[in-house]
């Protein structure tokens, strides 16, 4: 178990017609600071209208957040919310939002309330998620923006300079400004504050991105890619989703899991072909998907047991579209199946069931996204594990689905389960974010930043 100094709180922000009112904070931030609003107060005998808006207001990334106004004293019509990161407004209330991207975001508020349009601003800034468990090590995101890694170190995966194995988290050397981290089966990545990404660790098949196949145990930059804003190691490939919507991968490509319409490996980022609207990207064994903007998935690569959830058992060395999805707001992807969370908070997959990783109560492979069986509320997301899935729900509960055999579901069993069931680990209540990876290591965080983990760990 590790600490992460992380912070996460909820704020609620009055406006009020007078010569002053409080922003609301729709993104994060810290302070609720008083902003003047273009109101010019009128003398009545009645008291103001107060518009009372509440939401999270330091979110993980990928998670589902609902925020909603209120007013007093008046009927408030016409809401629009300005997300400030690219996304297309929203009208109504309440409304849900998934801010798919770490970084700092200037989000607003319009409302009418009388007649009169009220306008409240504030900036601030969406979390990555600090824990990211893999096949044989586990990487924490510090405080500092800095990585510490512990765990097998033959590859260097660990990334302080040796091959050393550690079961006590070392400074991964030089590496500063992270905000994100993604582990893949022998190697990690990091992705910094600037849109450039590094790697170490196993590099056979070019997925380090360096141009090299030389294994690195220090962080090595990936060659020519910048303006990104998510990153996804997979079993041999990496791939990294951009600002301007696009997608770019590396390291192995059987199977074309590149995307770019080959299946010849590449030690350097190459373009996902017809890509465009990303906001996602996933990296998984042998297949990739992309979330897009518009709430469909897309997916290429190996398409055994449908995993590419096109309907269809044939490869792809380039991007197919999820069949029939339209609304997630959220993606993850694993060795052989991939699952997407719904703007309503119910959550589908497709691909390999053997184990009930799928969640509708069978062991039958699914080609095309399937409803997991009786579960609603969902705010976050994670099908990293190889054959298993979890999520987390609005209650700060955890439920997981599929291979048991290491008690990866953690409900106190080595069961495999074919829909979901709660996840009964001492310590895993009052969750505000999850992570898991092969070998069915799992993490979830709490909201002081606590750690706790399951399952098998990142060293044995």
């Amino acid at each position: 178990m590790k600490t992460i100094n992380s912070l996460r709180w909820k704020t609620s922000i009055r406006v009020v017609t007078t010569a002053l009112a409080t922003a609301w904070l729709a993104a994060c931030g810290g302070s609720s600071d008083p902003v003047t609003l273009p109101i010019t107060p009128t003398a009545s005998s009645q008291p103001a209208p107060v518009m009372t808006l509440s939401g999270n207001t330091n979110p993980y990334v990928n998670t589902l957040n609902t925020y909603e106004a209120t007013v007093t004293g008046a009927t408030a019509t016409g809401h629009t919310w300005s997300w400030g990161d690219g996304s297309a407004n929203t009208t109504g209330n309440p409304v849900s939002k998934v801010w798919n991207r770490i970084g700092t975001y200037t989000a607003s508020l319009t409302g009418s309330v009388s007649g009169t349009a009220l306008t409240g601003t504030k900036t601030g800034s969406v979390k990555p998620v600090p824990v990211a468990p893999g096949y044989d090590h586990t990487c924490n995101l510090l405080a500092d923006a800095t990585v510490s890694c512990f765990g097998i170190n033959t590859y260097g995966q660990l990334g302080n300079g040796s091959t050393v194995n550690a079961s006590v988290a070392v400074p991964v050397t030089g590496l500063t400004g992270v905000v994100g981290i993604s582990l893949g089966y022998t190697f990690t990545c990091a992705l910094k504050s600037n849109g450039s990404v590094f790697c170490w660790g196993r590099n056979a098949q070019g997925q380090l991105g360096d141009g090299t196949l030389v294994n690195k145990s220090v962080p090595t930059a990936v060659v020519g890619l910048s303006g990104v804003s998510a990153i996804s190691a997979g079993g041999d490939h990496a791939c990294a989703a951009k600002l301007d919507g696009t997608a770019a991968c590396w390291g192995f490509n059987g199977e074309g899991r590149l995307g770019n319409g080959s299946a010849v490996d590449s030690s350097v980022p190459v373009v996902v072909t017809g890509l465009a609207g990303a906001v996602d990207v996933r990296g998984a064994g042998d297949h990739s998907c992309a979330l897009k903007s518009d709430g469909t998935v897309m997916c290429w690569g190996r398409n055994l047991y449908g995993r590419l959830g096109n309907g269809s058992p044939i490869d792809s060395t380039t991007p197919v579209a999820v069949t029939g999805l339209t609304d997630a707001v959220a993606l993850d992807a694993s060795g052989a199946h991939s699952c997407a969370l719904k703007r309503n908070g119910t959550v589908v997959c497709w691909g390999l069931n053997f184990y009930g990783q799928i969640g509708d109560g069978t062991t039958t492979d699914r080609n095309v996204p399937t409803a997991v069986s009786g579960l609603t509320g969902i705010v976050a997301l994670n099908a990293t594990g190889s054959f298993h899935t979890c999520a987390l729900k609005s209650d700060g509960r955890v439920y997981c689905w599929g291979f048991n055999q290491s008690n990866g579901l953690g409900d106190g069993t080595t069961i495999d389960r074919s829909a979901p069931v709660l996840v009964t680990v001492a310590g895993v209540t009052g969750i505000v974010a999850i992570a898991a990876h092969h070998r069915q290591t799992n993490c979830a965080v709490k909201a002081d930043g606590t750690q706790v983990c399951w399952g098998t760990t990142a060293s044995s």
